[in-house]
């Protein structure tokens, strides 16, 4: 006769809360980080050329 171990139940339901609301909050910064438009600045300020266009000297 064999029972089965009641050990904590709440604890594995937490782990898993958790991990989704991490997941959530990663894929939420992900659409958002698209929709940005960031520009990098230089040490004065400014904003620099994109690395997108070609320079040709």
């Amino acid at each position: 006769m064999s029972e089965a171990k009641s050990g904590p139940v709440f604890f594995p339901w937490f782990l898993g809360g958790v991990m989704l609301l991490f997941l959530g909050i990663m894929v939420y910064v992900y659409h958002g980080s698209k929709e940005a438009n960031p520009v990098m600045l230089d040490e004065h300020g400014n904003p620099r050329p994109s690395a997108a266009r070609v320079h040709e000297h």
